[in-house]
């Protein structure tokens, strides 16, 4: 270990910013060369830190204590030990980043998203192309923002990245922040969707909800943290370790086969799940589903119960009777939708077939490609009954 790394250690081991050991720190960060594009000049500005979405402007003790601020925030929101070597060791991971940083080199940044109704009774993680998905060792109400949020936090997504940092002691800083609201990135409906086709039971799919997000840097100066909006889903938990493979092999293909074609049915689909409780929003969701994959302009009822006994069904007779079944519950929706009279226990019925049919959909859209899902409905319709 180098003699500022060292540095590092004593002052993190110090835990106050008036110890002379944080005093030596800041002190060698200022004379040493490598610091240049931090360390402060006669007559010049303190630098401006420019990350992609945030920039501030700090002097060499704000960033070295900021250090030490981003390590205590990673534990705290990753609920890591409490211990002091936890804590030391985060602080030097954050003062390896401001060391590549001032190199010009890429430095690292983890977007965390609370997730709820998923739980990891084996301990383990769920990979995904969006992230990792890990259990929490405990859910605390008055931790990581869930006193501002109905969702429950059970398990955490976090989602590396390297972004370029820049150092600019100017006045005014060419260039505008950018704004970023990752909660409409495209994991968020993606995400819930690999779960929805793992389940095992296509009638009662379950997916995870989310609660908050965040960005730990590993320096910065301030903080913040945005929440999702809606209610919680009231569905069981999902135990991630038995499914844990089908959520992976799902979210793998999902992630390389999903086009923008496809964004209003995978909508439509989470939503489903998440309004299984009120049957006729399930049921108009789930019917949505069918339309947006195989809608027409005419005859639509006939183009979305064909294709989809087609796509579904090998033999004409099962064929036939799927597009009953599928008319039958499109009667249904109408009747919901126009306010006409229905028992709530057929529209219970309805709904659930409604759901399992728009997950078998899904199941056997996606292996198709890209190439075919990114086609129109009237030209997914065409081919599967025209053979084109």
């Amino acid at each position: 270990m180098d003699l500022l790394s060292r540095r590092v250690r004593e002052a993190t081991a110090s835990k106050c910013f008036k110890s002379q050991e944080f005093g030596h720190f800041v002190d060698m960060i200022s004379t040493e060369p490598e610091f240049a594009p931090i360390a402060p000049k006669l007559g010049e500005l303190d630098a401006m830190v420019i990350f992609p979405d945030v920039r501030f402007r700090a002097d060499v003790a704000m960033i070295a204590g900021s250090l030490l601020i981003g390590a205590a925030r990673t534990r705290y929101l990753l609920s890591l030990p409490k211990d002091e070597e936890t804590f030391v060791g985060l602080t030097l991971e954050n003062f390896r980043d401001l060391r590549a940083a001032v190199a010009g080199e890429r430095v690292r940044v983890n977007q965390i998203v609370g997730v709820g109704g998923v739980s990891f009774p084996d301990g383990g993680t769920l990979s995904t192309p969006w992230g990792t998905l890990q259990g929490l060792p405990f859910v605390d109400a008055d931790t990581r923002f869930d006193v501002h949020s109905k969702v429950e936090t059970n398990c955490l997504l976090s989602r590396p990245r390297f972004v370029k940092v820049e150092f600019d002691r100017s006045p005014v800083p060419p260039g505008d922040v950018t704004v970023m609201d990752v909660r409409r990135d495209p994991e968020h409906v993606l995400l819930p969707l690999a779960f929805a086709l793992a389940t095992e039971s296509p009638r009662h799919p379950l997916v995870p909800s989310f609660s908050w997000t965040s960005c730990l840097r590993p320096f910065s100066i301030g903080f913040g943290a945005a929440w999702y909006p809606g209610p919680p889903s009231a569905q069981p938990m999902i135990d991630a370790s038995a499914c844990r493979s089908r959520v992976e092999q799902w979210s793998r293909l999902i992630h390389e086969n999903h086009c923008p074609s496809l964004d209003f049915a995978a909508q439509r689909m989470i939503s489903a799940c998440r309004n299984q409780r009120d049957s006729v929003l399930g049921l108009v969701d789930a019917v949505m589903v069918w339309e947006s994959l195989f809608g027409s302009k005419t005859e639509v009822t006939f183009s979305v119960t064909a294709s989809i006994a087609k796509l579904l069904e090998a033999e004409p007779p099962e064929r036939q009777r799927r597009m009953k079944e599928l008319k039958h519950i499109y009667g249904t929706r109408s009747k919901v939708v126009h306010g006409e009279g229905e028992s709530p226990r057929r529209i219970a019925q309805d709904a659930e077939a409604a759901i399992e049919v728009a997950v078998e959909v899904l199941r056997r859209s996606y292996p198709r490609g890209r190439k075919w899902l990114s086609q129109k409905s009237t030209e997914r319709v065409s081919g599967l009954l025209l053979g084109d």
